[in-house]
């Protein structure tokens, strides 16, 4: 069996790292490594609820439940986190990093018998899933802030279900996120605003948390030019990555 996926020899800790999005178990162990290797490690996950008796067994996302009565209300938790990013205070450049964790619940038309005569199943999933692209355009908006005054690095880790830009199952049609790693929107006039995606192969997920550990730290150690030639691509989470 392979061994564990190491970042490049000799690398050290990262300073400071926000996670956010969904709670999965590559996220976790994710965070658990970073964590584990003295980096401050700052996380908000996108909580999920059931529903009451009548909706039992279903399953639907927090933010699609929340009324706000007030402009940028939203925005608070993650203001919370942002603002104990900002009290970070190191020798030299920061090596810093915003991670974007994606759903691992998918959900896709092909998973239906006979998805075609379910229209409202469909469109369920859908709008389920574009929760997924708003919660990645979400955090390059609130972050960009920090991501600028710090040089971080935006990281998006995107299930292995999301395996290409213009997925053909119906369900995903409003998936983004890989586009909007693409895009490269962080990107300043002096080519910081580094933006990377992680597009997870393997179903074995502490693979993913160590391969998506390894390419963090190995990209936050790396020189400014090979950031700027790789931001805005998606890079396959592979045995051969972390090692440069």
């Amino acid at each position: 069996s392979a061994g564990p996926v190491l970042p490049a020899q000799g690398a050290q800790p990262l300073d400071i790292v926000v996670v956010r999005g969904a709670c999965t178990a590559a996220g976790i162990g994710l965070a658990h490594r970073l964590a584990k290797a003295k980096t401050t490690t700052l996380v908000l996950w996108d909580r999920r609820h059931r529903k009451a008796a009548s909706g039992a067994g279903e399953v639907s996302a927090a933010l699609q439940k929340r009324t706000y009565s007030s402009p940028g209300e939203e925005e608070r938790a993650d203001a919370v986190v942002m603002g104990k990013a900002f009290e970070f205070f190191g020798v030299g450049a920061p090596k810093c990093a915003l991670v974007q964790v994606g759903s691992d619940k998918v959900k896709q038309a092909s998973e239906l018998e006979k998805p075609l005569f379910k229209p409202d199943e469909i469109m369920k999933s859908v709008n389920d899933n574009h929760t997924e692209s708003l919660s990645s355009f979400y955090a390059t908006i609130v972050y960009q802030p920090w991501v600028h005054a710090y040089r971080a690095s935006m990281f998006s880790l995107i299930p292995p279900q999301a395996d290409g830009d213009w997925c053909e199952d119906i369900a995903m049609a409003t998936m983004t996120t890989r586009r909007l790693v693409k895009h490269d929107s962080l990107r300043m006039h002096d080519g910081s605003g580094w933006s990377f995606g992680l597009q997870m192969k393997d179903g074995r997920m502490d693979v993913n948390a160590s391969l998506a550990y390894a390419f963090i730290v190995s990209m936050c150690q790396a020189d400014e030019g090979t950031k700027h030639s790789m931001s805005g691509r998606v890079m396959p989470l592979t045995m051969g990555q972390g090692k440069q």
